[in-house]
């Protein structure tokens, strides 16, 4: 159970992260995560002088998180959306866009729509246009879907316009233009 949670919030993961996912107690989770490092499943790592856990290779993470059926797959991602938005609440702006992808998968698109919209917003000030452009897609994919939001739209068809300006994609930018304005 603590691999397949530990699959769900990422290749790598704080044991902080951890306790919050699965609810078990921070000593028993340690015995827990002890004897997967036995195993050579997971490793441990500093990573900005904080420690984390790693899946020893992406495939174990795949195979582990594939093992879990379509439909709990959902409700664990909304799960782990949850309890990440409490892990993260005061550095919360380092982890919009992995916000966005659980609260996505887990079915809550309001809120996807939210941190994608914020992780766009990041993405662009800090001159990750690639980055931020596919926020934003993702943000426009979820705005399609609802029809009152033609403002809010028209905002996102707009910066990605200036994105694709920025990275000198000109028709790209013209065409984002165009649909803004209508």
């Amino acid at each position: 159970n603590v691999l397949t949670m530990a699959s769900f919030v990422g290749n790598d993961f704080t044991l902080e992260a951890m306790c919050a996912v699965t609810g078990v107690e921070e000593s028993k989770l340690l015995e827990l995560m002890d004897k997967t490092f036995k195993t050579g499943l997971i490793k441990e790592r500093v990573i900005r002088g904080e420690g984390i856990c790693s899946f020893a290779d992406i495939l174990v993470r795949d195979v582990v998180y594939e093992d879990v059926s379509p439909l709990k797959r959902k409700k664990l991602h909304g799960v782990v959306g949850g309890a990440l938005e409490k892990v993260y609440a005061k550095k919360i702006d380092e982890h919009f866009g992995e916000l966005a992808y659980h609260f996505l998968e887990g079915g809550d698109k309001d809120k996807a729509l939210d941190y994608f919209l914020k992780a766009g917003d990041k993405a662009e000030k800090i001159y990750a246009n690639s980055e931020g452009a596919s926020y934003f897609q993702s943000a426009l994919r979820l705005l399609e879907e609802k029809e009152d939001e033609l403002r809010e739209k028209g905002k996102v068809l707009e910066r990605l316009g200036d994105i694709k300006r920025l990275v000198g994609e000109t028709d790209a930018c013209m065409k984002y233009w165009k649909e803004a304005l209508l």
